[in-house]
Protein backbone atom coordinates (compact mmCIF):
# COMPACT_ATOMS: atom_id res chain seq x y z
CA UNK A 1 0.00 0.00 0.00
CA UNK A 2 1.52 3.37 -1.28
CA UNK A 3 1.69 5.82 1.72
CA UNK A 4 2.16 9.53 0.13
CA UNK A 5 0.30 12.09 2.10
CA UNK A 6 0.28 15.33 0.38
CA UNK A 7 -1.37 17.74 2.77
CA UNK A 8 -3.14 15.62 4.90
CA UNK A 9 -6.03 16.81 6.39
CA UNK A 10 -8.84 14.06 6.50
CA UNK A 11 -7.63 12.43 10.11
CA UNK A 12 -8.04 15.96 12.20
CA UNK A 13 -10.95 18.20 10.83
CA UNK A 14 -12.89 19.83 12.71
CA UNK A 15 -10.11 19.43 15.95
CA UNK A 16 -9.00 22.87 17.72
CA UNK A 17 -6.56 20.91 19.56
CA UNK A 18 -4.14 17.95 20.16
CA UNK A 19 -4.23 15.59 22.82
CA UNK A 20 -1.59 14.02 23.99
CA UNK A 21 -1.48 11.36 21.32
CA UNK A 22 -2.04 12.78 18.33
CA UNK A 23 0.77 11.72 16.88
CA UNK A 24 0.64 8.22 17.55
CA UNK A 25 1.00 5.89 14.88
CA UNK A 26 0.40 1.73 14.53
CA UNK A 27 0.13 2.48 10.59
CA UNK A 28 -3.26 0.15 10.89
CA UNK A 29 -4.94 2.72 9.92
CA UNK A 30 -5.14 7.14 9.44
CA UNK A 31 -2.21 8.43 11.31
CA UNK A 32 -1.04 12.21 11.11
CA UNK A 33 2.26 11.49 9.38
CA UNK A 34 3.13 12.38 5.65
CA UNK A 35 5.53 12.71 2.61
CA UNK A 36 6.39 15.91 1.51
CA UNK A 37 7.06 15.45 -2.21
CA UNK A 38 5.56 12.51 -4.56
CA UNK A 39 9.18 11.14 -5.22
CA UNK A 40 9.97 10.44 -1.65
CA UNK A 41 6.93 8.64 -0.60
CA UNK A 42 7.24 5.89 2.14
CA UNK A 43 5.33 2.53 1.85
CA UNK A 44 2.45 0.92 4.19
CA UNK A 45 2.99 -2.93 4.62
CA UNK A 46 1.94 -5.61 6.33
CA UNK A 47 3.96 -8.49 8.43
CA UNK A 48 2.19 -10.96 7.30
CA UNK A 49 3.97 -10.31 3.90
CA UNK A 50 7.45 -9.92 5.05
CA UNK A 51 10.25 -12.74 4.09
CA UNK A 52 11.76 -13.05 7.06
CA UNK A 53 15.03 -14.73 5.69
CA UNK A 54 15.08 -11.50 3.07
CA UNK A 55 14.07 -9.51 6.26
CA UNK A 56 17.50 -10.72 8.56
CA UNK A 57 19.77 -10.30 5.03
CA UNK A 58 18.70 -6.78 4.86
CA UNK A 59 19.03 -5.52 8.38
CA UNK A 60 21.78 -7.97 9.79
CA UNK A 61 19.96 -9.54 12.57
CA UNK A 62 19.09 -12.59 14.16
CA UNK A 63 16.70 -14.20 16.39
CA UNK A 64 17.09 -12.31 18.92
CA UNK A 65 15.85 -9.10 16.52
CA UNK A 66 12.63 -9.91 15.85
CA UNK A 67 10.49 -8.32 12.52
CA UNK A 68 7.36 -5.93 13.44
CA UNK A 69 4.33 -7.34 14.25
CA UNK A 70 1.66 -5.81 12.17
CA UNK A 71 1.41 -2.88 9.86
CA UNK A 72 5.04 -0.61 9.62
CA UNK A 73 6.08 2.12 7.29
CA UNK A 74 9.51 1.25 5.00
CA UNK A 75 11.06 3.38 3.02
CA UNK A 76 14.03 2.46 -0.04
CA UNK A 77 16.20 5.49 -0.20
CA UNK A 78 18.21 5.05 -3.60
CA UNK A 79 19.01 9.09 -3.20
CA UNK A 80 20.50 10.76 -0.53
CA UNK A 81 17.56 11.49 1.77
CA UNK A 82 13.90 12.23 2.41
CA UNK A 83 11.77 12.71 5.45
CA UNK A 84 8.63 11.40 6.77
CA UNK A 85 6.68 14.73 8.71
CA UNK A 86 4.13 14.85 11.27
CA UNK A 87 1.30 17.20 11.26
CA UNK A 88 1.83 20.55 13.27
CA UNK A 89 1.21 20.87 17.01
CA UNK A 90 2.25 23.21 20.42
CA UNK A 91 4.06 22.17 23.25
CA UNK A 92 2.91 24.14 26.38
CA UNK A 93 5.62 23.36 28.23
CA UNK A 94 8.40 23.20 24.97
CA UNK A 95 9.23 19.50 25.84
CA UNK A 96 8.61 16.33 24.00
CA UNK A 97 9.32 12.78 24.17
CA UNK A 98 8.92 10.61 21.05
CA UNK A 99 9.05 6.47 21.40
CA UNK A 100 9.38 4.43 18.25
CA UNK A 101 10.90 1.01 17.10
CA UNK A 102 13.10 1.35 13.88
CA UNK A 103 15.50 -1.12 11.81
CA UNK A 104 17.60 0.08 9.63
CA UNK A 105 20.19 -1.57 6.72
CA UNK A 106 23.77 -0.87 6.74
CA UNK A 107 24.03 2.15 5.26
CA UNK A 108 21.01 3.45 6.24
CA UNK A 109 21.26 6.67 8.61
CA UNK A 110 17.67 7.98 10.49
CA UNK A 111 17.54 11.15 12.50
CA UNK A 112 14.25 12.53 14.65
CA UNK A 113 14.28 16.12 14.48
CA UNK A 114 11.48 19.04 15.24
CA UNK A 115 11.27 22.12 13.56
CA UNK A 116 8.68 25.28 13.82
CA UNK A 117 5.48 24.87 11.55
CA UNK A 118 7.22 27.61 9.06
CA UNK A 119 10.78 26.26 8.52
CA UNK A 120 11.72 24.45 5.60
CA UNK A 121 13.96 22.28 7.23
CA UNK A 122 15.61 21.49 10.81
CA UNK A 123 18.83 22.46 12.03
CA UNK A 124 21.59 20.12 13.27
CA UNK A 125 20.68 21.10 17.05
CA UNK A 126 17.69 20.07 17.16
CA UNK A 127 18.33 16.52 15.61
CA UNK A 128 18.88 13.26 17.37
CA UNK A 129 20.83 10.27 15.58
CA UNK A 130 18.58 6.76 15.77
CA UNK A 131 20.82 4.45 17.00
CA UNK A 132 21.88 1.20 15.19
CA UNK A 133 22.05 -0.94 18.11
CA UNK A 134 18.84 -0.38 19.23
CA UNK A 135 17.29 -2.15 16.41
CA UNK A 136 13.76 -3.75 16.89
CA UNK A 137 13.69 -2.06 20.63
CA UNK A 138 11.04 0.55 21.91
CA UNK A 139 13.53 3.33 21.78
CA UNK A 140 12.85 7.12 23.67
CA UNK A 141 14.14 10.46 22.10
CA UNK A 142 13.58 13.65 24.74
CA UNK A 143 13.77 17.18 23.45
CA UNK A 144 14.06 20.21 25.51
CA UNK A 145 14.49 23.27 23.71
CA UNK A 146 11.45 23.07 21.59
CA UNK A 147 10.04 26.51 22.11
CA UNK A 148 7.05 26.91 24.10
CA UNK A 149 3.14 27.80 22.82
CA UNK A 150 4.28 27.51 19.05
CA UNK A 151 3.44 24.88 16.41
CA UNK A 152 6.32 22.92 15.65
CA UNK A 153 7.10 19.38 13.82
CA UNK A 154 8.52 16.35 14.17
CA UNK A 155 10.46 15.23 11.57
CA UNK A 156 11.98 11.60 10.40
CA UNK A 157 14.87 11.85 8.00
CA UNK A 158 16.39 9.03 6.17
CA UNK A 159 20.14 9.60 4.66
CA UNK A 160 21.59 6.91 2.39
CA UNK A 161 25.42 6.66 3.25
CA UNK A 162 26.71 5.55 -0.09
CA UNK A 163 24.51 8.08 -2.03
CA UNK A 164 27.73 10.27 -2.99
CA UNK A 165 29.60 7.24 -4.14
CA UNK A 166 27.42 6.50 -6.91
CA UNK A 167 27.45 2.84 -5.59
CA UNK A 168 23.70 2.30 -6.74
CA UNK A 169 22.92 0.77 -3.09
CA UNK A 170 20.03 1.41 -1.69
CA UNK A 171 19.00 2.41 2.16
CA UNK A 172 16.08 0.89 4.08
CA UNK A 173 14.24 2.10 7.22
CA UNK A 174 10.87 0.72 8.73
CA UNK A 175 9.46 2.37 11.52
CA UNK A 176 5.98 1.16 13.74
CA UNK A 177 4.74 2.32 16.52
CA UNK A 178 5.06 6.03 17.07
CA UNK A 179 4.36 7.71 20.66
CA UNK A 180 4.36 11.30 20.95
CA UNK A 181 4.05 12.49 24.78
CA UNK A 182 3.89 16.31 25.05
CA UNK A 183 1.70 19.59 27.14
CA UNK A 184 -0.66 20.71 24.50
CA UNK A 185 -1.55 23.84 24.58
CA UNK A 186 -5.04 24.92 25.20
CA UNK A 187 -5.46 28.21 23.12
CA UNK A 188 -3.69 27.15 19.78
CA UNK A 189 -4.88 25.60 17.28
CA UNK A 190 -2.95 23.07 15.50
CA UNK A 191 -1.82 23.48 11.86
CA UNK A 192 -2.48 20.34 9.71
CA UNK A 193 -0.55 21.88 6.47
CA UNK A 194 2.76 20.53 5.65
CA UNK A 195 4.74 23.56 5.21
CA UNK A 196 8.02 23.38 3.11
CA UNK A 197 10.55 24.99 0.59
CA UNK A 198 7.52 25.61 -2.07
CA UNK A 199 9.31 26.88 -5.55
CA UNK A 200 6.01 27.17 -7.33
CA UNK A 201 3.68 30.19 -6.23
CA UNK A 202 -0.13 29.08 -4.76
CA UNK A 203 -2.15 30.48 -6.94
CA UNK A 204 -6.20 29.44 -7.14
CA UNK A 205 -5.29 27.31 -10.35
CA UNK A 206 -2.29 25.07 -8.43
CA UNK A 207 -4.21 25.02 -5.12
CA UNK A 208 -7.19 23.42 -6.86
CA UNK A 209 -4.76 21.37 -9.21
CA UNK A 210 -3.31 20.23 -5.59
CA UNK A 211 -6.71 18.95 -4.36
CA UNK A 212 -7.69 16.84 -7.60
CA UNK A 213 -4.39 15.57 -7.21
CA UNK A 214 -4.67 14.49 -3.81
CA UNK A 215 -7.93 13.41 -4.14
CA UNK A 216 -7.33 11.16 -7.08
CA UNK A 217 -4.63 9.43 -4.97
CA UNK A 218 -6.69 8.70 -1.79
CA UNK A 219 -9.46 7.49 -3.74
CA UNK A 220 -6.84 4.97 -5.36
CA UNK A 221 -5.32 4.63 -2.18
CA UNK A 222 -8.88 3.44 -0.74
CA UNK A 223 -9.40 1.54 -3.61
CA UNK A 224 -6.24 -0.62 -3.54
CA UNK A 225 -6.77 -1.20 0.45
CA UNK A 226 -10.31 -2.35 -0.89
CA UNK A 227 -8.82 -4.77 -3.35
CA UNK A 228 -6.21 -6.01 -0.50
CA UNK A 229 -9.33 -7.07 1.67
CA UNK A 230 -10.89 -8.54 -0.32
CA UNK A 231 -7.55 -10.84 -1.24
CA UNK A 232 -6.87 -11.43 2.48
CA UNK A 233 -10.66 -12.20 2.77
CA UNK A 234 -10.62 -14.76 0.44
CA UNK A 235 -7.20 -16.87 2.02
CA UNK A 236 -9.26 -16.80 5.51
CA UNK A 237 -11.92 -18.31 4.17
CA UNK A 238 -9.92 -20.45 2.58
CA UNK A 239 -7.70 -21.31 5.28
CA UNK A 240 -10.92 -21.93 7.38
CA UNK A 241 -12.45 -24.21 5.31
CA UNK A 242 -9.56 -26.39 4.81
CA UNK A 243 -9.45 -26.12 8.31
CA UNK A 244 -12.85 -27.47 8.91
CA UNK A 245 -12.15 -30.05 6.43
CA UNK A 246 -9.69 -31.63 8.33
CA UNK A 247 -11.45 -31.36 11.60
CA UNK A 248 -14.92 -33.18 10.14
CA UNK A 249 -12.22 -35.90 8.87
CA UNK A 250 -10.55 -35.97 12.06
CA UNK A 251 -14.01 -36.33 13.88
CA UNK A 252 -15.26 -39.19 11.53
CA UNK A 253 -12.35 -41.21 12.27
CA UNK A 254 -12.62 -41.00 15.94
CA UNK A 255 -16.76 -41.74 15.24
CA UNK A 256 -15.60 -45.49 13.56
CA UNK A 257 -12.95 -45.81 16.31
CA UNK A 258 -15.57 -45.13 18.87
CA UNK A 259 -18.21 -47.34 17.16
CA UNK A 260 -15.41 -49.99 16.94
CA UNK A 261 -14.64 -50.05 20.42
CA UNK A 262 -18.05 -50.25 21.26
CA UNK A 263 -19.07 -53.27 19.22
CA UNK A 264 -15.30 -55.27 20.40
CA UNK A 265 -17.02 -54.61 24.08
CA UNK A 266 -20.09 -55.49 23.67
CA UNK A 267 -19.47 -59.02 21.76
CA UNK A 268 -16.59 -59.81 24.45
CA UNK A 269 -19.05 -59.29 27.25
CA UNK A 270 -21.46 -61.73 25.20
CA UNK A 271 -18.81 -64.27 25.70
CA UNK A 272 -17.88 -63.77 28.92
CA UNK A 273 -19.33 -64.89 32.29
CA UNK A 274 -19.37 -62.41 35.02
CA UNK A 275 -19.08 -63.56 38.69
CA UNK A 276 -21.97 -63.47 40.84
CA UNK A 277 -20.05 -61.53 43.58
CA UNK A 278 -16.17 -61.49 42.32
CA UNK A 279 -13.63 -61.75 45.18
CA UNK A 280 -10.68 -59.24 45.41
CA UNK A 281 -7.44 -60.72 44.42
CA UNK A 282 -5.27 -61.98 47.75
CA UNK A 283 -2.03 -59.91 47.96
CA UNK A 284 1.13 -60.99 46.41
CA UNK A 285 3.93 -62.19 48.38
CA UNK A 286 7.26 -62.39 46.14
CA UNK A 287 9.28 -64.18 48.53
CA UNK A 288 6.22 -66.54 49.20
CA UNK A 289 5.77 -66.78 45.43
CA UNK A 290 9.86 -67.73 44.71
CA UNK A 291 10.73 -69.68 47.88
CA UNK A 292 7.60 -71.32 48.87
CA UNK A 293 5.03 -70.25 51.69
CA UNK A 294 6.75 -72.86 54.59
CA UNK A 295 10.60 -71.69 54.13
CA UNK A 296 9.28 -68.22 54.13
CA UNK A 297 7.48 -69.42 57.66
CA UNK A 298 10.52 -71.21 58.65
CA UNK A 299 12.54 -67.72 58.33
CA UNK A 300 10.43 -66.10 60.36
CA UNK A 301 11.46 -65.29 63.74
CA UNK A 302 8.23 -65.48 65.72
CA UNK A 303 7.40 -68.97 64.21
CA UNK A 304 6.54 -71.41 66.28
CA UNK A 305 7.39 -75.30 65.04
CA UNK A 306 4.97 -78.22 65.02
CA UNK A 307 8.21 -80.45 65.35
CA UNK A 308 7.34 -81.87 68.75
CA UNK A 309 3.77 -83.16 67.00
CA UNK A 310 5.60 -84.94 64.25
CA UNK A 311 8.66 -85.96 66.98
CA UNK A 312 5.96 -87.55 69.00
CA UNK A 313 4.51 -89.56 66.59
CA UNK A 314 7.68 -90.73 65.15
CA UNK A 315 8.90 -91.67 68.86
CA UNK A 316 5.54 -94.06 68.81
CA UNK A 317 6.13 -95.36 65.72
CA UNK A 318 9.81 -96.68 67.09
CA UNK A 319 8.59 -97.86 70.27
CA UNK A 320 5.88 -100.00 68.28
CA UNK A 321 8.71 -101.20 66.24
CA UNK A 322 11.18 -101.95 69.06
CA UNK A 323 8.41 -103.86 71.38
CA UNK A 324 7.15 -106.25 68.44
CA UNK A 325 11.28 -107.36 68.33
CA UNK A 326 11.75 -108.29 71.52
CA UNK A 327 10.53 -107.24 74.57
CA UNK A 328 12.80 -105.30 77.03
CA UNK A 329 11.31 -104.84 80.85
CA UNK A 330 12.13 -101.57 81.81
CA UNK A 331 14.03 -102.63 85.27
CA UNK A 332 16.57 -105.33 83.82
CA UNK A 333 19.25 -104.64 81.47
CA UNK A 334 19.85 -105.75 78.42
CA UNK A 335 21.18 -109.27 77.98
CA UNK A 336 25.13 -109.25 76.52
CA UNK A 337 25.68 -110.83 73.57
CA UNK A 338 29.16 -112.41 72.44
CA UNK A 339 31.75 -109.74 70.61
CA UNK A 340 29.10 -107.06 71.55
CA UNK A 341 29.94 -103.31 73.50
CA UNK A 342 28.88 -103.26 76.86
CA UNK A 343 25.01 -102.61 76.80
CA UNK A 344 23.08 -99.44 76.94
CA UNK A 345 19.87 -98.17 78.30
CA UNK A 346 16.74 -97.77 75.28
CA UNK A 347 17.87 -95.08 73.02
CA UNK A 348 15.17 -92.32 72.50
CA UNK A 349 14.45 -89.51 70.40
CA UNK A 350 15.81 -86.54 71.60
CA UNK A 351 13.65 -83.10 70.89
CA UNK A 352 14.02 -79.99 70.39
CA UNK A 353 11.64 -77.08 69.05
CA UNK A 354 13.84 -76.43 65.67
CA UNK A 355 14.80 -80.24 64.77
CA UNK A 356 14.89 -84.12 65.54
CA UNK A 357 18.31 -86.29 66.77
CA UNK A 358 17.98 -90.01 65.11
CA UNK A 359 19.07 -92.89 67.50
CA UNK A 360 22.50 -92.37 65.64
CA UNK A 361 22.88 -88.73 67.00
CA UNK A 362 22.50 -87.71 63.18
CA UNK A 363 19.57 -84.37 62.98
CA UNK A 364 16.83 -84.93 61.32
CA UNK A 365 16.02 -82.45 58.60
CA UNK A 366 12.35 -81.70 57.11
CA UNK A 367 12.00 -82.07 53.39
CA UNK A 368 10.96 -79.06 51.93
CA UNK A 369 9.30 -78.93 48.61
CA UNK A 370 11.63 -78.03 45.38
CA UNK A 371 11.58 -74.09 44.79
CA UNK A 372 9.35 -73.83 41.28
CA UNK A 373 10.46 -70.65 39.46
CA UNK A 374 8.22 -67.44 38.67
CA UNK A 375 7.32 -67.68 34.78
CA UNK A 376 8.93 -64.82 33.61
CA UNK A 377 6.34 -62.30 32.50
CA UNK A 378 7.12 -59.98 29.43
CA UNK A 379 7.94 -56.22 30.32
CA UNK A 380 5.09 -53.84 28.87
CA UNK A 381 6.35 -50.68 27.92
CA UNK A 382 4.94 -47.65 29.32
CA UNK A 383 3.69 -44.97 27.32
CA UNK A 384 5.50 -41.56 27.89
CA UNK A 385 2.10 -39.46 28.80
CA UNK A 386 3.01 -40.70 32.43
CA UNK A 387 6.03 -38.36 32.63
CA UNK A 388 4.05 -35.20 31.04
CA UNK A 389 2.82 -32.88 34.06
CA UNK A 390 -0.69 -31.42 32.80
CA UNK A 391 -0.24 -27.81 32.38
CA UNK A 392 3.59 -27.12 32.89
CA UNK A 393 5.98 -27.18 29.53
CA UNK A 394 8.47 -29.96 29.07
CA UNK A 395 12.12 -30.20 30.79
CA UNK A 396 13.99 -30.48 28.13
CA UNK A 397 18.10 -31.13 28.14
CA UNK A 398 19.42 -29.46 24.76
CA UNK A 399 22.66 -31.06 23.17
CA UNK A 400 23.29 -28.36 21.34
CA UNK A 401 24.66 -30.37 18.58
CA UNK A 402 27.12 -32.68 20.34
CA UNK A 403 26.55 -35.96 19.89
CA UNK A 404 28.25 -38.25 22.27
CA UNK A 405 28.92 -42.00 21.41
CA UNK A 406 28.35 -43.74 24.76
CA UNK A 407 28.66 -47.15 23.30
CA UNK A 408 32.19 -46.83 21.89
CA UNK A 409 33.58 -44.86 24.62
CA UNK A 410 37.42 -44.03 23.64
CA UNK A 411 37.03 -45.83 20.53
CA UNK A 412 38.34 -44.77 16.78
CA UNK A 413 35.23 -43.80 14.95
CA UNK A 414 34.60 -46.00 11.93
CA UNK A 415 34.81 -44.15 8.87
CA UNK A 416 33.89 -46.93 6.16
CA UNK A 417 30.19 -48.23 5.09
CA UNK A 418 28.31 -48.90 8.37
CA UNK A 419 26.69 -52.18 8.65
CA UNK A 420 23.36 -53.06 8.20
CA UNK A 421 20.60 -51.90 10.86
CA UNK A 422 17.47 -53.14 11.50
CA UNK A 423 16.37 -51.08 14.49
CA UNK A 424 12.74 -49.68 14.22
CA UNK A 425 11.27 -46.52 14.17
CA UNK A 426 12.02 -44.85 11.14
CA UNK A 427 9.54 -43.41 8.74
CA UNK A 428 8.89 -41.25 5.55
CA UNK A 429 4.81 -40.84 6.06
CA UNK A 430 3.88 -41.68 2.30
CA UNK A 431 1.69 -44.26 2.91
CA UNK A 432 1.20 -44.92 6.79
CA UNK A 433 2.20 -43.82 10.42
CA UNK A 434 5.02 -46.78 10.65
CA UNK A 435 3.67 -47.73 13.75
CA UNK A 436 3.44 -44.36 15.28
CA UNK A 437 0.49 -43.86 17.28
CA UNK A 438 -1.06 -41.46 19.58
CA UNK A 439 -1.13 -42.86 22.68
CA UNK A 440 -4.09 -42.91 24.98
CA UNK A 441 -5.57 -40.20 27.18
CA UNK A 442 -4.40 -37.73 24.17
CA UNK A 443 -7.15 -35.80 22.69
CA UNK A 444 -5.19 -33.90 19.39
CA UNK A 445 -3.47 -36.52 17.54
CA UNK A 446 -1.34 -36.26 14.08
CA UNK A 447 -2.60 -37.08 11.20
CA UNK A 448 -1.79 -37.70 7.56
CA UNK A 449 -1.40 -34.58 5.39
CA UNK A 450 -1.11 -34.11 1.92
CA UNK A 451 0.06 -31.37 -0.37
CA UNK A 452 0.64 -31.87 -3.58
CA UNK A 453 2.55 -35.44 -4.35
CA UNK A 454 4.18 -35.33 -0.65
CA UNK A 455 2.66 -36.44 2.73
CA UNK A 456 3.92 -35.50 6.31
CA UNK A 457 2.67 -35.99 9.93
CA UNK A 458 0.56 -32.86 10.90
CA UNK A 459 -1.19 -31.50 14.70
CA UNK A 460 -3.47 -29.26 15.12
CA UNK A 461 -3.49 -28.12 19.10
CA UNK A 462 -5.25 -25.76 20.71
CA UNK A 463 -3.91 -23.09 23.52
CA UNK A 464 -2.81 -25.09 26.38
CA UNK A 465 -3.16 -28.45 25.06
CA UNK A 466 -0.35 -30.82 23.49
CA UNK A 467 -0.51 -33.96 20.79
CA UNK A 468 1.82 -36.78 21.19
CA UNK A 469 2.74 -39.72 18.76
CA UNK A 470 5.18 -42.54 20.14
CA UNK A 471 6.49 -45.38 18.70
CA UNK A 472 7.96 -48.60 19.80
CA UNK A 473 11.63 -49.19 19.23
CA UNK A 474 14.98 -51.38 20.54
CA UNK A 475 18.12 -49.39 20.67
CA UNK A 476 21.10 -52.09 21.54
CA UNK A 477 23.46 -49.02 20.95
CA UNK A 478 23.22 -45.17 21.03
CA UNK A 479 21.60 -43.97 18.00
CA UNK A 480 20.75 -40.68 16.07
CA UNK A 481 17.19 -39.75 14.91
CA UNK A 482 17.42 -37.34 11.95
CA UNK A 483 13.96 -35.61 10.58
CA UNK A 484 12.48 -32.64 9.03
CA UNK A 485 10.73 -30.00 11.92
CA UNK A 486 8.00 -27.84 11.01
CA UNK A 487 6.97 -25.42 13.91
CA UNK A 488 6.68 -21.35 13.64
CA UNK A 489 4.09 -19.75 16.29
CA UNK A 490 5.00 -18.12 19.02
CA UNK A 491 4.68 -19.69 22.27
CA UNK A 492 4.61 -23.38 20.79
CA UNK A 493 7.26 -25.91 20.95
CA UNK A 494 8.08 -29.21 18.90
CA UNK A 495 9.74 -31.43 21.10
CA UNK A 496 11.39 -34.94 20.60
CA UNK A 497 12.55 -37.79 23.49
CA UNK A 498 13.62 -40.84 24.33
CA UNK A 499 12.28 -43.47 26.75
CA UNK A 500 15.44 -45.69 28.06
CA UNK A 501 15.55 -47.55 31.17
CA UNK A 502 12.18 -46.11 32.63
CA UNK A 503 13.46 -42.44 32.52
CA UNK A 504 12.14 -40.12 29.88
CA UNK A 505 14.78 -37.74 28.22
CA UNK A 506 14.20 -34.71 25.70
CA UNK A 507 17.20 -34.01 24.12
CA UNK A 508 15.40 -31.35 21.28
CA UNK A 509 13.11 -28.47 20.83
CA UNK A 510 11.91 -25.98 18.32
CA UNK A 511 12.51 -22.86 20.10
CA UNK A 512 9.36 -20.59 21.66
CA UNK A 513 10.11 -17.91 19.73
CA UNK A 514 8.14 -16.95 16.13
CA UNK A 515 9.49 -18.27 13.20
CA UNK A 516 9.46 -18.14 9.46
CA UNK A 517 7.27 -21.29 7.84
CA UNK A 518 10.16 -23.34 6.86
CA UNK A 519 11.07 -27.01 7.18
CA UNK A 520 14.37 -27.15 9.55
CA UNK A 521 16.63 -30.47 9.37
CA UNK A 522 17.11 -31.39 12.71
CA UNK A 523 18.33 -34.09 14.75
CA UNK A 524 19.02 -35.54 18.08
CA UNK A 525 20.54 -38.72 20.02
CA UNK A 526 18.78 -41.49 21.93
CA UNK A 527 21.13 -43.32 24.22
CA UNK A 528 21.21 -47.20 24.39
CA UNK A 529 17.89 -49.67 25.77
CA UNK A 530 15.62 -46.63 24.29
CA UNK A 531 12.55 -48.64 23.91
CA UNK A 532 9.86 -46.20 22.80
CA UNK A 533 10.77 -42.67 20.90
CA UNK A 534 8.21 -39.85 20.67
CA UNK A 535 7.25 -36.59 19.36
CA UNK A 536 5.38 -33.59 21.68
CA UNK A 537 3.53 -30.69 20.22
CA UNK A 538 2.68 -28.52 23.21
CA UNK A 539 1.21 -25.02 23.01
CA UNK A 540 1.18 -22.24 25.48
CA UNK A 541 0.76 -19.47 22.78
CA UNK A 542 -2.16 -16.79 22.26
CA UNK A 543 -4.06 -19.10 19.46
CA UNK A 544 -4.25 -22.36 18.18
CA UNK A 545 -1.06 -23.36 16.06
CA UNK A 546 0.44 -26.15 14.09
CA UNK A 547 3.38 -28.82 14.19
CA UNK A 548 4.41 -31.03 11.64
CA UNK A 549 7.15 -33.93 11.46
CA UNK A 550 8.45 -36.33 8.19
CA UNK A 551 11.81 -38.22 6.94
CA UNK A 552 11.91 -40.30 10.31
CA UNK A 553 15.21 -41.50 9.77
CA UNK A 554 16.78 -43.63 12.53
CA UNK A 555 21.17 -43.92 11.91
CA UNK A 556 23.77 -45.75 14.86
CA UNK A 557 26.47 -43.30 16.09
CA UNK A 558 29.03 -44.72 14.48
CA UNK A 559 27.31 -43.97 10.99
CA UNK A 560 28.65 -40.24 11.69
CA UNK A 561 27.76 -39.44 7.59
CA UNK A 562 24.52 -40.79 7.78
CA UNK A 563 24.97 -43.31 5.09
CA UNK A 564 23.00 -46.34 5.92
CA UNK A 565 19.45 -45.67 7.51
CA UNK A 566 17.88 -48.66 9.78
CA UNK A 567 15.70 -50.67 7.96
CA UNK A 568 16.22 -48.89 4.69
CA UNK A 569 14.46 -50.87 2.53
CA UNK A 570 11.07 -51.18 4.73
CA UNK A 571 11.76 -47.54 5.13
CA UNK A 572 11.45 -47.28 1.20
CA UNK A 573 8.28 -48.98 1.08
CA UNK A 574 6.40 -46.86 3.98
Amino acid sequence: MNFYLLLYISACLGIGAFSKSSLDCDFSEDCCWATTREEEQWEIQSADELDLNEFRKVFLVGKSRPPPSGNYAIRVENKKKSSLISCAVCSASGQATVKFRHWQSANAMLKICWQLAGDGSPVTENCQMARHSKQSKLNTYKFHNIEKRKNFRLVFIVENADAEMDSGNEATIIVDRISVDYDSCDDHAATHEVQGNVTKKRTKHSKTRQKARSSVTLEKLAQKNQKMKEELKKQEDKQAYLKNVDQQIAKVVDEVNAKQVVASKASSSAKMVVPASPKPPAPVDPLTDLLGSEFVDFLDPNYESNDDEEAAAEEVDFDTKESKSKIIPATTPSPLKSGTVTGKPPVKIVETSKKSIDPNGLPIHKKLKPVEHLPIRPISTESIVKFIQKGKPMQVQAQNGVFSLPSQQHQPIPMGIPSTCSTPGGCLFEKDFCGWTTPPGVTNKFHLKKVHMSSFSEAIVPVGEIAVMETETKMTQAHTVIFDALEFASGTRLIACCLANGQLTCPFSTPHEQTGILWQFSKFECPINTSKIAFICENFGLAESICAVDNIRIHTSTDVFFLEACQKDKLHRS
